[in-house]
């Protein structure tokens, strides 16, 4: 804060539109519902959100066996489609929002980018953690504005949903509530597909793909829309098969 001065009375701020959203959440919720499978369902939300919000750039995450990192599994609107990347939980906007179960919106990401630095430095050289990457995040040259959704599920973090913009101020409260509400259709989907409550069994077993037998054929599909590749029903990811 630099300076603070009185508004004078006869000035009055143009409020921001109110926008309906109602019709497009029911439209998207709708899709989801017909999603049989987790590779349909991540594409139809991504698609669904930039088509009915023009919200173009967003990617979801998941945790890894342990639960101590999330690794993307799905984006849309990126030059590269960052499949494989991780993150630490707790570390940055994308770690919080994990680790803490809650939304988290930033309007300037060129003040937080300088703060994050910071503490990548401070970690680094304190060696506590390793962060390269081999896989880059999914991010905009200039990214401006960031919302970060937990993808939550009877009390279990089933991943996150994140969704950038390179315009400044871009997300409000209400575009905030609406990513919140799509993040729990979302996470409610994800859960179903499951095939039971997540809190039945630990994550880590649900999703530790079985050992095949010998003499066994795998069909392996990929997917040119955001380069994921499946062996049978298992996501391939960093050498590891995750089942849905």
């Amino acid at each position: 804060m630099l300076d603070c001065r009185p508004v004078n009375a006869e000035t009055q701020a143009e409020a921001a539109p109110l926008r309906q959203y109602l019709a497009h959440v029911e439209t998207l919720t709708g899709q989801l519902a017909t999603c049989l499978d987790l590779d349909s369902l991540l594409e139809t939300a991504l698609a669904s959100l930039a088509l009915q919000f023009g919200y173009a750039h967003a990617f979801v995450m998941v945790p890894d066996e342990g639960g101590q990192r999330l690794y993307t599994i799905a984006s849309r609107g990126y030059d590269a489609s960052g499949v494989g990347s991780e993150v630490w939980v707790g570390d940055g906007m994308l770690g919080v929002a994990a680790q803490r179960l809650t939304i988290v919106r930033t309007t300037s990401m060129t003040r937080d980018v300088v703060f994050s630095r910071a503490v990548r430095s401070s970690i680094e050289q304190s060696g506590k953690r390793h962060l390269e990457q081999e896989i880059p995040l999914p991010g905009l040259p200039h990214l401006e504005s960031q919302v970060v959704a937990p993808l939550v599920a009877h009390g279990e973090l089933l991943g996150i949903l994140c969704i950038q913009s390179d315009e400044v101020g871009r997300f409000l409260v209400d575009d905030e509530r609406v990513i919140q509400i799509v993040g729990r259709h979302l996470a409610a989907s994800m859960a179903t597909l499951r095939g039971r409550p997540p809190g039945e069994r630990p994550a880590a077993e649900l999703r530790r793909a079985p050992r095949p037998a010998a003499n066994v054929t795998s069909t392996i599909k990929h997917y040119q829309s955001d380069d994921s590749i499946f062996v049978d029903d298992a996501y391939l990811i960093s050498g590891r098969c995750v089942s849905n």
